[in-house]
C-alpha cells in the first residue's frame, strides 16, 4: 500500500519549569496537572457573548479553537508555569495571558471562561462540516476525500486508490490508515492546513459516478437569504454535488414569508434550488425533509413536506399541506410537477407514504441504471471509452467485521475477486482485471443492478494508453468469448492462473484472455501463456493484438 507521511508541526511550546501556582480554590498545580485541567470546551460567562474555546492537546502538540458567532480562529497554546501562550496559526503573533484556574472556571486576564461540555462537539461538528468533502494537496496533488463517518478515500497520482479513517481531537487531524502523529487543520480564505501541508479544494464530482454523468456541477457565489431551519437540515451524497448540506433558509418569516432551499458545501451555499411551483399561500414551515431516489436512476432526490397559509379574504387562515419532489439531474435538481401532484392529497402523512405513492413512478434519464416506465433498464452509451486501454478493477467495497463471503461470490461470473486485508482492519473487495474501461464501465452497471450501488472503477494502469507511436504493440492470449459473461469457475483456480486473466467487452461479447505482453519484446511470453491455457483445456487460444 501506498504511504504517505503527514509531517507533524514543531512543538512551539514547552514547559520551562514546575512552579507552583495558587489558584482561586488556594489549591496548587503544577503545569503538568494545569494543562490537563485546562484540556477541553470553555465558554465566555458573559450575557448574550457568543464566544467559546477548546484546547486540544495530543502529547507535546497543543491547539485551540476559538468560534465566534462568525468566524474560527486556530493557535497553539502552552503554559510556562505561570501564563499561558497563545500563538496565532495565521498572524503568528503570541499573546500572554495569566491564567487562575478553579474547578469550572478559567481566568486569562480578564477574561472569564465556564467549563462547557457542549463545546467540544460543537465545535468539532463545524470543523467537521468545513472539511468534508475533497481536498487537492499542492505539495504532490494527492488528493484526499474527507466523507461523513469519520471515511477517509486518498487518491494519489497516477489513480493508485486508498481508503481508511480520520479522526479529530479539537481541530487535531490524525490519519488513522496511517497511524500518523495528529497534526493541526486550519481553514483560511478558501484553504485547508494540515501540519505543514496547503490544500485546496477540488469538486466532488472527481468521485467515480455512474455513466453519463460527465459534467460538473455548475454553481456560482451564492448570498443565503434569510435564516437556516437547521432541524431540518441534512447531508447525504447528491451525485454531482457530492457530500453536502441540504439546507432550507426562511426569509422574513413575519411578514411576506418565503423560503429557500441551498445546498452547502463548508457552510458556503453552492446551489440553489428553484421555486416549490405547486405552492400556494405563505411559507408557514418545515414538516419533513429526505433524500431517496424516486426514479432509480442511482441519484438521491430531495423530498419536501411543507406547510403553507392560505389568507385570502373569503377563508380566513387556513393552514395547508404541500409537498413536492425535486428530482437530482446530475448537475441542477428540478422540481417534478406531475409526480408532486400524486403526492398531495387524503393518505399522505409521512415520507414513507410519499415514497410508496411513488413506488413504481419513474422517468427516464441518462443515468447508468436509469429505469423506463416499463421498468425495464435502458440502453447505456459506453462509446465515449472505446478508446480507453487502461487496466482497470471494480472496487466493490471496503468492509470491516464478519464478512458474507457467500453473498459476495455470487459476483464471481462478472471477474475475478480478489480480497485485500489492510493494516486498519478493513477487507477492500476488488472484482476483475478488465482492459479498458469501456468493459469495466458495463461490468460496473451489472455489478449496481445488484445492489452493489457504491462500487466504482479504480484505474489500476495506464502503459497502453501512453504507449509511444513506435514502441511495439502489446497483445493478449485469448483463450475463449462468450457473449454473456460468466468466469465463476475461473475464480476456484490457483492465484498463479487468476492473477493473469483478463476481460475484454468488444461490444458484441466477451473475451477472456491471459496476460498483457509485448512479444516482440519477449517473444517466449506467448508461448508461456499458451502453455497455462493449454493447462486450463483452452487448446484452440491464440494472441491478439490489443488495438
Amino acid at each position: 500500500m501506498k504511504k504517505r507521511l503527514i509531517f507533524g508541526m514543531a512543538i512551539l511550546f514547552t514547559l520551562h519549569s514546575c512552579e507552583m501556582i495558587n489558584n482561586w480554590g488556594k489549591k496548587k498545580l503544577d503545569p503538568e496537572a494545569v494543562i490537563t485541567a485546562i484540556e477541553g470546551g470553555w465558554k465566555l460567562n458573559q450575557s448574550g457573548a457568543e464566544e467559546s474555546w477548546l484546547f486540544s492537546a495530543d502529547g507535546n502538540n497543543r491547539t485551540y479553537v476559538k468560534k465566534t458567532r462568525y468566524d474560527l480562529n486556530y493557535g497553539r497554546w502552552g503554559f510556562d508555569g505561570k501564563n499561558l501562550s497563545l500563538l496565532d496559526t495565521y498572524t503568528d503573533s503570541v499573546t500572554s495571558l495569566g491564567l487562575e484556574i478553579d474547578n469550572n472556571l478559567l481566568l486569562l486576564d480578564n477574561l472569564t471562561l465556564q467549563r462547557d461540555s457542549l463545546v467540544r462537539a460543537d465545535i468539532e461538528a463545524a470543523l467537521s462540516q468545513k472539511l468534508e468533502g475533497k481536498w487537492k494537496s499542492t505539495r504532490d496533488d494527492v488528493v484526499y476525500e474527507f466523507a461523513p463517518g469519520g471515511y477517509m478515500y486518498v487518491q494519489y497520482a497516477g489513480d493508485g486508490f486508498e481508503d481508511g479513517r480520520w479522526t479529530l481531537n479539537g481541530n487535531l487531524l490524525r490519519d488513522s490508515e496511517l497511524q500518523s502523529a495528529a497534526s493541526a487543520i486550519s481553514f483560511n480564505n478558501g484553504q485547508l492546513k494540515w501540519g505543514d501541508d496547503i490544500f485546496t479544494r477540488v469538486g466532488d464530482s472527481d468521485t467515480p459516478a455512474p455513466e453519463g454523468d460527465d459534467q460538473q456541477p455548475t454553481t456560482g457565489r451564492l448570498s443565503a437569504k434569510g435564516d437556516p431551519i437547521s432541524v431540518h437540515s441534512l447531508r447525504a451524497n447528491l451525485g454531482n454535488f457530492g457530500q453536502v448540506s441540504f439546507e432550507p433558509h426562511w426569509e422574513d418569516r413575519y411578514g411576506d414569508s418565503k423560503v429557500h432551499y441551498y445546498l452547502k458545501r463548508g457552510g458556503i451555499p453552492i446551489y440553489e434550488f428553484p421555486a416549490f411551483a405547486n405552492a400556494e399561500g405563505t411559507f408557514d414551515g418545515l414538516r419533513a425533509v429526505s433524500a431517496r431516489d424516486i426514479n432509480s436512476d442511482g441519484r438521491l432526490d430531495i423530498i419536501v413536506m411543507a406547510n403553507y397559509a392560505n389568507n385570502a379574504p373569503d377563508k380566513g387562515l387556513a393552514i395547508q399541506a404541500i409537498n413536492g419532489v425535486y428530482l437530482n439531474k446530475g448537475n441542477t435538481f428540478s422540481f417534478d410537477n406531475a409526480l408532486s401532484r400524486k403526492i398531495n392529497g387524503d393518505g399522505i402523512s409521512s415520507v414513507n407514504d410519499i415514497v410508496k405513492t411513488l413506488r413504481g413512478s419513474s422517468t427516464t434519464g441518462s443515468g447508468s441504471g436509469t429505469k423506463s416506465s416499463t421498468g425495464k433498464s435502458t440502453a447505456v452509451n459506453y462509446t465515449k471509452y472505446k478508446a480507453d486501454r487502461s487496466i482497470c478493477r471494480i472496487r466493490i467495497a471496503s468492509l470491516q467485521g464478519n464478512i458474507d463471503y457467500e453473498r459476495i461470490a455470487k459476483l464471481g461470473d462478472l471477474g475475478i475477486l480478489d480480497f485485500e486485508p489492510s493494516d486498519n482492519g478493513f477487507t477492500r473487495v476488488y472484482l476483475g482485471s478488465y482492459i479498458g474501461k469501456y468493459t469495466a464501465y458495463k461490468v460496473l452497471n451489472e455489478v449496481k443492478k445488484r445492489g452493489y450501488s457504491s462500487a466504482f472503477v479504480v484505474t489500476d494502469l495506464d502503459f497502453i494508453n501512453s504507449k509511444a507511436a513506435d514502441e511495439p504493440s502489446y497483445h493478449t492470449y485469448q483463450i475463449a468469448s462468450a457473449k454473456k459473461l460468466n468466469v465463476q469457475n475461473f475464480n476456484a483456480l490457483d492465484d498463479q492462473f487468476k492473477g493473469n486473466m483478463y476481460i475484454t467487452y468488444s461490444g458484441t461479447g466477451y473475451r477472456i484472455s491471459l496476460g498483457v505482453y509485448q512479444k516482440d519484446v519477449n517473444p517466449n511470453t506467448e508461448q508461456e501463456f499458451a502453455a497455462i491455457g493449454n493447462q486450463l483445456g483452452y487448446v484452440d487460444g491464440f494472441s491478439k493484438t490489443i488495438k
